[in-house]
């Protein structure tokens, strides 16, 4: 999450504390902001916009597909300063084969004319199936959309968790 001064933090009271305090009025929350690990960068995540929704304990409604939006229009999301970390990228091979998996129900990723002009579900995939080895590993390369978070890496090392397990598989 993000503290009060903006700043990702994984501090375990913080984050009670933040959702202790949760509006009790609201049902369902947003998350605004992604942060994508970048590989060769542990300590470093693409900061992009992408929202999710989460409920309160005992509250759900319907979501679409990948949990971005409630899908009745009943119910607006309040915004939240929880942000989702999210160990999207992994080595090539590995990343290849998932969007292939990912992929397979809604397009023919054997047919490079079916993926050229597919505009649906997991449409972002398609690119990385089209990229080279060095064309995927140059796109982690931090830029003005990153940010740091070096306590997520040593939390991770505190709970023995290598923070570099997308790396290695």
């Amino acid at each position: 999450m993000r503290d009060k001064l903006g700043r990702p933090t994984c501090s375990p009271e913080d984050v009670l504390d933040y959702f202790s305090n949760l509006d009790s009025e609201n049902f369902v929350f947003a998350v605004n902001q992604n942060l994508l690990n970048m590989l060769g960068h542990p300590r470093t995540f693409f900061a992009l916009p992408y929202k999710k929704v989460f409920f309160r304990g005992g509250y759900c409604q319907d979501v679409d597909h990948g949990s971005h939006d409630v899908l009745s229009n009943q119910t607006d999301a309040k915004n939240t300063r929880i942000v989702y970390v999210h160990f999207h990228h992994k080595s090539f091979a590995r990343y290849r084969s998932s969007a292939r998996e990912k992929l397979i129900p809604f397009v023919d990723v054997d047919d490079p004319q079916a993926l050229a002009t597919f505009s649906g579900t997991g449409w972002h995939l398609v690119a990385h199936l089209q990229k080279s080895e060095e064309e995927f590993y140059s796109i982690m390369t931090p830029d003005n959309r990153c940010i740091e978070f070096p306590e997520l890496y040593t939390k991770f090392q505190s709970l023995g968790i290598d923070p570099l397990f997308c790396e290695r598989v």
